[in-house]
């Protein structure tokens, strides 16, 4: 009310609000509670432990330090929303993929160099032509020649085991003369341990 006083007098404005003038003017009276204090204080002390820990510190480690430090146990819930009330929010931890250890594994040779037009049956096999519906991967094995899917398995994981069993179902339908060429793209599962067994 008190931003459109210019605009409304005091008594339009309570009509339009439903409220009494006099409580109106109680309310401009009035105390702020010991919870309001509390909080106004708790406020300044979370964003000095906020931006003392540059942003990176959530609702969770702000708690531990409030105990550890200044021997106060309040709720995860009162402090994320003292710190929204404030604008302040943590920042995103940037994950870090896990490599694999060097020398585990082998980056093979490119023996096809996207060379697809081949002259007989099992001589060149590419697969992993992902899909994406919802959560699901597909390992294909097709062969270069007849444009034939030999082999595939769908699944919810993109571990090594999806392309490994793929290739097992491929090679034991099949059961291709020896030289056969299998080309893949050089993702984790197919330069893994297990695929190359």
């Amino acid at each position: 009310m008190k931003d459109h006083r210019g605009m409304l007098s005091i008594l339009e404005a309570c009509r339009c609000l439903n409220v009494s003038r006099a409580g109106y003017y109680l309310f401009c009276q009035r105390e702020p509670s010991n919870l309001e204090i509390e909080n106004e204080t708790l406020a300044e002390l979370l964003k000095e432990i906020f931006l003392e820990h540059k942003g990176r510190y959530g609702a969770r480690r702000i708690k531990f330090v409030l105990q550890k430090e200044y021997q106060l146990a309040i709720s995860r819930r009162r402090i994320t929303r003292l710190l929204h009330t404030q604008g302040l929010y943590t920042r995103g931890v940037r994950r870090k993929y896990r490599r694999q250890k060097t020398g585990c594994c082998s980056v093979q040779k490119n023996l096809v160099y996207q060379n697809f037009s081949v002259k007989s049956p099992h001589t060149v096999w590419f697969g992993y032509i992902p899909t994406v519906e919802g959560t699901l991967y597909l390992s294909t094995y097709m062969d270069a020649y007849s444009r034939r899917v030999v082999s595939y398995r769908i699944d919810n994981h993109m571990r090594d085991e999806l392309g490994v069993e793929s290739l097992e179902t491929a090679l034991f339908k099949e059961k291709p003369k020896a030289g056969l060429v299998i080309h893949v793209d050089q993702g984790s599962q197919y330069i893994s341990h297990l695929f190359l067994k």
